[in-house]
């Protein structure tokens, strides 16, 4: 069950149920623009992920450097957004990270980047950030998104069904290449 309180521009606060009965039945999740000095959270994120998630995210084993997460979150808007869910544990931890990248020779196109922690995919975290990132694009002139993704990763697929906006796929070079429609935004 989700809880929504709009308490900032680029802040939203949720209620999810984990996917692990280990963690508590509830917990309030914070959605809100990146900072550079998130990195370090992100990359923290990064580590506790199992190989599967890091696979179907990178297409590889390899996770990004502290370098390469600040880099994107210095994205600047003309070049694309990001966003991370955060849950408070004493301190902030970084659960959730979505952004995008405009593609330089067509500015109405971008290419999505979602990934959720483990203990958190399930909960519809990852359909939340997806729709909120599109919206962002979409202020920004944006009017499509084009993802390349695994065809093993049902996740991705069922998220992108789940989210009520329009997509076509098909096959591109061993992978299924997305494109989502978000005009209008739903």
């Amino acid at each position: 069950m989700l809880e929504v309180d709009y308490s900032r521009e680029y802040e939203r606060k949720w209620q999810i149920a984990p996917q692990f009965a280990s963690r508590p039945c509830r917990v309030n999740v914070r959605i809100r623009r990146a900072k550079v000095s998130d990195a370090q959270h992100m990359l923290e994120m990064h580590q506790r992920l199992s190989q599967e998630s890091v696979f179907f995210r990178y297409l590889r084993g390899h996770l990004p450097t502290l370098e390469e997460l600040q880099e994107i979150c210095s994205l600047d808007e003309k070049d694309g957004f990001v966003l991370i869910a955060s849950i408070e544990e004493p301190e902030e931890k970084v659960v959730g990270i979505s952004y995008f990248c405009v593609e330089p020779q067509n500015p109405a196109s971008a290419e999505p980047a979602i990934l959720v922690e483990d203990d958190y995919q399930g909960c519809g975290l990852g359909k939340r950030l997806f729709k909120k990132l599109a919206q962002h694009a979409h202020n920004f002139g944006v009017s499509e998104f084009v993802c390349y993704a695994h065809p093993a990763n049902h996740r991705v697929f069922r998220m992108i069904e789940r989210s009520g906006m329009r997509f076509e796929r098909k096959y591109f070079q061993g992978m299924k290449e997305i494109r989502v429609l978000f005009n209008p935004i739903q």
